[in-house]
C-alpha cells in the first residue's frame, strides 16, 4: 500500500502533496478527540450515576471544586452540558477533516486530469494511431478519479478511522487491559481473516473493470458516432449485444465486488456485537452493577469502532480494487514528453519569404521496418498551387503530415527559406491552414467552428466574414436565420458536404495562414460540388501557397506543377500538360481518372 502512496503522490504537484500532508494534523486531532469523547462518555456514565464522583476523575476532579453549585442535579447539568459542546466542537473538527480532504481530491483530480490531457494533446501524432480515443477519454475522466478517491482517498480514510479506532483502544486498555488485549486478538484476527482471503480477487476485479469500462465507452462512441451506417445496415442489434455484453461483465463483477464488502460489513457489525455481548457478560458475572460505567464505555467504544472498522473494511477493499489505474497512468506520464511552457509554444517566428524544401526526406513508422516515403526532393515555391497526386499508399498523406510537423523525418530534413523546421515547428504551423478529407466540426455555431478553439470575447466577426467569403459560403450564411449563430449539429450533419469542406476551407483561412494545405478534401464529394470546391480553390490561387493532395486529377489540373508519388518516392514533377506529355504512369492514371 505504500508503494500505491508514493506512486499516487508521484502524479502531483507540490502544493497538491502539501494538501495531502496538512490532513496529518487534522486526522491526529480527530483520533485524539474520539479518544477523549470515549473517556467523557465513560465520565459522564459514572457522574450520572454518582455525582460525588466527578471529584475523583480525570480532568473533571479539577472542574469540580470550581463549580459554584455541589448539588445532584447540578453537577450531571453542568457535565452533561459540558460533553454536549465537546462533542459539538468534535463533530466540527471532524467536518473540517473532511473539507481539507474533498478540497485535496479535488486539486488532484483537476491537476492530474490537466495534465493526462496536455499530455496526450501534445504526445506525438503516432501515439494516437496506437491508442483509440474512448480509451484516453476513460483514462482522463474515470481512471483519475478512481486513482485518488479509490486509492488515496482510500488509504487517508483507513488511516483516519485507524487512528480512531487506536485512540479508543488505548482508553479501554488503560480502563480494563485485560479484557481490551483478549478482545483486540480475537477480534483483530477474525476481521484481518477475510481481508487477507479477499485481497487477489478485489485487485483483480478492478482490473477488469477498468478494461470494461474503456470497451464500454468505446461501443458508444462506435455505434453513436456511426449511426447513420449503423442503421443503415441495421446492425443495432450487433453493437447493443456489444454493449450489453460488456456492461454486464463490468456490473457482474461490481455485484460481486459489492457483495463481499456488503458481507465484510455484516461480518464486522456480528463480530463486534458478539464480542461486546461476551465482554458484558464477563463484566457483569465479576463485578455486577459496579460495572454499569465500564459497560457504558464498551457500549460507547462499541457504537463508534464498529462503523470506523466496517469503513477500514470498505476503504480497502476499495483501494485494492482502484488501484489497476495507477500503473498505466504512470507509464503513460512516464512515456509522454512533458508539455512545453507558453513561451516555448509560441516559439521563435519564422518567416516564409521564399520556399519549404524536403531534402532527401524519408519515413518509416515506428514499429515498421519498410519505409513509407524514400528520397523525396521537393521544393514548393511561395505563392505556388502544388497537387500532389498518386495511388493510394503511395505516401501522399504522410508527406503532408510530414509538411505540417505533426510527423518529423526519419532521414533528411524539411527547410523553409533554408532553416530547419523541426526546431521551430510551432512557428511554422502558424503559418499553415489546413484542410481534411473529412473535417471535423464542433457541435456549435458557425462563428466558433471558423474561429476555432478561440474564446467569444477574442472572435474577429470581420475575419470570420472575410474568411467565409473567400471560402464562397459568405451568401449562404447571409441567408441563414441565425446567421453566424447557426448551430451545425454534430460533425456538421445539417450542412451538405460540400458545404462542411467550406466552413472548413473558412477555417484554416481564418488566422491568415500563408499555405492552405487540402488533403483529399474533394474525394468525397460529387461531381457538382467537386466543381464548386475547384472554383473555391482557384480564388485562392495566387493568394496563397497552396498544396493540394487528391486522388482525381480534376482537382489539381489547374495548379502550377504536380508531384507523383509511386511507392514512396517522387517519381515525377511538372504541369498537368508536360506529366501528360512525358509520364506513362501519369497518363493512365488521367484515362482512369476521366
Amino acid at each position: 500500500m505504500l508503494r500505491d502512496v508514493q506512486a499516487c503522490l508521484g502524479l502531483l504537484s507540490i502544493p497538491a502533496r502539501w494538501r495531502w500532508a496538512a490532513l496529518i494534523p487534522f486526522a491526529l486531532a480527530a483520533a485524539a478527540a474520539e479518544a477523549v469523547g470515549a473517556g467523557a462518555a465513560f465520565g459522564l456514565i459514572t457522574i450520572l450515576g454518582s455525582p460525588a464522583r466527578a471529584a475523583t476523575l480525570p480532568v473533571a476532579s479539577w472542574i469540580y471544586p470550581r463549580l459554584p453549585w455541589h448539588d445532584d442535579a447540578s453537577v450531571i447539568l453542568v457535565f452533561t452540558l459540558l460533553v454536549m459542546a465537546f462533542y459539538i466542537a468534535r463533530n466540527l473538527l471532524l467536518a473540517a477533516v473532511t473539507w481539507v480532504q474533498e478540497q485535496a481530491l479535488s486539486l488532484s483530480v483537476r491537476q492530474l486530469s490537466h495534465r493526462l490531457l496536455a499530455a496526450y494533446l501534445g504526445a506525438p501524432y503516432e501515439f494516437h494511431f496506437r491508442h483509440n480515443s474512448a480509451g484516453l477519454i476513460h483514462r482522463v475522466t474515470d481512471a483519475v478519479h478512481s486513482v485518488f478517491r479509490g486509492v488515496l482517498g482510500s488509504l487517508v480514510n483507513v488511516a483516519c478511522e485507524a487512528l480512531v479506532v487506536l485512540g479508543i483502544v488505548v482508553i479501554l486498555a488503560l480502563t480494563a487491559p485485560g479484557v481490551t488485549l483478549v478482545a483486540i486478538v480475537v477480534v483483530g484476527g477474525l476481521l484481518s481473516l477475510p481481508l487477507w482471503l479477499s485481497r487477489h480477487a478485489t485487485t483483480r476485479w478492478g482490473q477488469a473493470v477498468a478494461r470494461l469500462d474503456g470497451e464500454t465507452l468505446q461501443t458508444l462512441q462506435q455505434s453513436l458516432g456511426g449511426v447513420k451506417e449503423v442503421k443503415l445496415t441495421g446492425r443495432e442489434r450487433f453493437f447493443l449485444a456489444q454493449f450489453d455484453e460488456r456492461v454486464a461483465g463490468a456490473a457482474r463483477l461490481r455485484s460481486r465486488y459489492t457483495a463481499v464488502a456488503a458481507t465484510l460489513r455484516m461480518g464486522v457489525e456480528t463480530t463486534f456485537v458478539c464480542g461486546l455481548l461476551a465482554v458484558s457478560l464477563l463484566l457483569t458475572l465479576r463485578s455486577g452493577a459496579a460495572a454499569l460505567p465500564l459497560l457504558g464505555l464498551y457500549a460507547y467504544a462499541g457504537f463508534r469502532v464498529i462503523p470506523s472498522a466496517n469503513r477500514i473494511m470498505m476503504y480497502v477493499s476499495e483501494l485494492r480494487y482502484s488501484r489497476a489505474w495507477i500503473h498505466d497512468l504512470r507509464a503513460d506520464l512516464a512515456a509522454l514528453p512533458a508539455p512545453a511552457p507558453e513561451a516555448a509554444e509560441r516559439g521563435e517566428p519564422i518567416r516564409f519569404a521564399h520556399s519549404v524544401v524536403f531534402e532527401r526526406v524519408a519515413f518509416t513508422y515506428a514499429g515498421e521496418t519498410e519505409p513509407v516515403l524514400l528520397d523525396v526532393d521537393l521544393a514548393i515555391a511561395r505563392g505556388e498551387s502544388i497537387g500532389i497526386v498518386g495511388a493510394s499508399g503511395a505516401g501522399k498523406s504522410t508527406l503532408v503530415d510530414l509538411l505540417l510537423g505533426l510527423l518529423t523525418p526519419t532521414a533528411g530534413r524539411i527547410t523553409v527559406d533554408g532553416r530547419d523546421v523541426a526546431g521551430v515547428l510551432r512557428a511554422w504551423q502558424r503559418h499553415i491552414g489546413y484542410v481534411a478529407q473529412e473535417p471535423f466540426l464542433l457541435d456549435d455555431t458557425i462563428r466558433r467552428n471558423v474561429a476555432f478553439g478561440v474564446g467569444d470575447a477574442d472572435i474577429d466577426d470581420r475575419r470570420v466574414t472575410a474568411a467565409l467569403t473567400l471560402a464562397q459560403l459568405a451568401e449562404f450564411v447571409r441567408g441563414l436565420p441565425g446567421g453566424l449563430d447557426t448551430m451545425l449539429g454534430e460533425r456538421g450533419t445539417r450542412l451538405s458536404g460540400g458545404q462542411r469542406q467550406r466552413v472548413a476551407i473558412a477555417r484554416a483561412l481564418y488566422h491568415e495562414p500563408e499555405v492552405l494545405v487540402f488533403d483529399e478534401a474533394t474525394s468525397a464529394l460529387d461531381t457538382p460540388t467537386e466543381r464548386e470546391l475547384i472554383a473555391a480553390l482557384e480564388a485562392l490561387h495566387g493568394v496563397k501557397t497552396l498544396v493540394v493532395i487528391a486522388h482525381r486529377l480534376t482537382t489539381v489540373r489547374h495548379c502550377d506543377r504536380i508531384a507523383v508519388l509511386r511507392d514512396g518516392r517522387l517519381a515525377a514533377v511538372g504541369s498537368y500538360e508536360e506529366l501528360l506529355a512525358g509520364d506513362a504512369g501519369f497518363r493512365a492514371m488521367a484515362r482512369s481518372t476521366s
